[in-house]
């Protein structure tokens, strides 16, 4: 890994709460602007590059359809808030904990 454990989990701490804030901006905005289609509220550009950005310092690659595991906690699991136990496996059938930034630290270390 390329990148420190703190690091790490403090960037997808920041990740979701850019998320958290651009939901309340989407939220405020389609009460004071019902019909607003053009006001370009938009982070995802700089989200997408930080995910890059992670996925490259910790050798996450792009591997299935879903994309990296990185990019499967974010947006499959919400951050690992939907995540049910045993709903992740290895190939073999042993479960993969992935319901905090943690658990997705300690799996990427065993998949390099």
């Amino acid at each position: 890994m390329k990148i420190s454990k703190d690091l790490f989990i403090e960037s997808i701490d920041a990740i979701k709460k850019q998320s958290e804030l651009d939901s309340k901006c989407t939220d405020a905005f389609r009460t004071i602007l019902h019909n607003d289609y053009i006001s370009g509220y938009d982070n995802s550009i700089v989200v997408q590059q930080m995910i890059k950005i992670l996925e490259d310092l910790t050798g996450d690659k792009k591997e299935s359809i879903a994309g990296s595991w990185i990019e499967y906690f974010i947006y499959e699991l919400d951050f690992g808030s939907k995540y049910k136990r045993g709903s992740v496996t290895r190939k073999d059938g042993t479960a993969i904990p992935l319901a905090t930034v943690k658990d997705l630290w300690k799996m990427l270390l065993k998949n390099n």
